[in-house]
């Protein structure tokens, strides 16, 4: 994911420029990755074989927390509206484009390589020269027939956003400062032609169409009503969270198919199914928050920011937590199934933060610092 999955540093438009967190997007963005380690959590835990969890068995609960990519998707259209307009100037396509770069790829090269590594160590014949270049460059430009998967694969919605970061960049070109509702029309309208077009299996085409991108739109529209100052009344914002609730528990309840497994969002075309399903939920829940902090009728804890900040090193690392943890318990021959998948989510979130704090922050000011050398020296300043 998911997301976005990246950390921005979303500011208030009413409090700009005290450079004020948006308190309610970190709690989305740790939920989102909370909710994405608890059912990876599940399945580690069936690799254990330590019994039965009720987390497991209870209706669908165990594919529930897929739903965090769809709101860390919602999460990244909002946070492109609000950030990308400060690039509608000379050079802003080349900073945005760079910024967001240098935000996203180094780390998750980082652990890419380490997994190539370790892929190549145990199974040299099992690493496809199609995966390594996949995990590289993210964007399906060489797939053959079907999506292939990065050697990460949660980097899988890493693509989505390149792909939005992409289609941003290539609008500031225009320096047009409405293109956020150009780009919402460009986007929806390759949408609508790969709906009426479904014979056409290229991936890249299937890939620029689907219809899981209508999520980030639907974040750019919510980014919109949130720029222009609107204030939804209360009953209009509690029927959002009535409507968001309600549909999530009836995906708990009811199930949702098989769309829940990235798969069939980039193989089987579910998306749209998953888009009905998953993404109406995510964005009001998203708007729900968002304007209950705007009406100043909710408050967050603001240590709840530290997680917000390190949801991406969270959900990248998460998988690597996960497997080192449970290797811990069945080591250990530890019962307790439902404890287990408790604890792991607590895991694997301290782990990600932990490199958040000591690697992911540290490069990232490093990175920042050097480009703002370069744009200065460019700038003739």
């Amino acid at each position: 994911m998911i997301n976005n999955l990246a950390s921005h540093r979303a500011t208030h438009p009413a409090a700009s420029q005290n450079n004020q967190k948006i308190l309610s997007i970190q709690v989305l963005r740790e939920l989102a990755a909370v909710l994405v380690i608890h059912s990876h959590a599940i399945g580690h835990q069936m690799k254990l074989n330590n019994g039965e969890a009720f987390q497991r068995q209870f209706f669908h609960l165990s594919s529930f927390g897929a739903v965090g990519v769809d709101i860390f998707f919602v999460i990244s259209g909002f946070i492109i509206t609000l950030v990308a307009r400060k690039f509608v100037r000379e050079h802003g396509c080349q900073d945005f484009f760079a910024k967001r770069l240098l935000r996203i790829l180094p780390i998750y090269w980082a652990l890419t390589l380490v997994e190539l590594i370790h892929a190549f160590v145990r199974h040299p014949e099992r690493l496809p020269l199609s995966t390594t270049i996949k995990s590289i460059i993210l964007l399906p430009i060489f797939d053959q027939e079907n999506f292939i998967f990065p050697i990460i694969s949660l980097g899988w919605t890493l693509s989505f956003e390149l792909y939005l970061y992409l289609v941003v960049a290539v609008f500031l070109l225009f320096k047009r400062k409405n293109f956020i509702v150009q780009l919402m029309t460009f986007m929806g309208s390759l949408v609508c032609i790969g709906l009426f077009v479904p014979e056409i299996s290229n991936p890249l085409f299937r890939f620029m169409t689907n219809p899981i991108i209508i999520e980030f739109l639907m974040g750019c529209l919510i980014g919109m009503l949130y720029l222009s100052g609107s204030r939804l009344k209360s009953n209009v914002s509690y029927g959002l969270l009535g409507i968001a609730i309600l549909m999530l528990l009836g995906m708990i309840v009811l199930g949702n198919g098989n769309t829940s497994r990235a798969e069939t969002i980039l193989i089987d075309d579910q998306a749209l199914i998953r888009l009905l399903l998953w993404d109406l939920p995510s964005a009001a829940l998203v708007a729900r928050l968002l304007f209950l902090e705007l009406n100043q009728q909710l408050q967050f804890n603001r240590q709840l920011i530290l997680f917000g900040d390190a949801s991406y090193l969270i959900y990248l690392t998460h998988y690597f937590a996960l497997t080192i943890f449970t290797k811990f318990w069945y080591i250990s021959r530890l019962p307790f199934p439902d404890l287990f998948i408790i604890l792991a989510i607590i895991f694997a979130t301290f782990v990600g933060t932990a490199f958040y704090l000591i690697v992911e922050k540290q490069l990232l000011h490093y990175l920042n610092c050097k480009y703002q050398q370069y744009c200065k020296q460019r700038d003739g300043r």
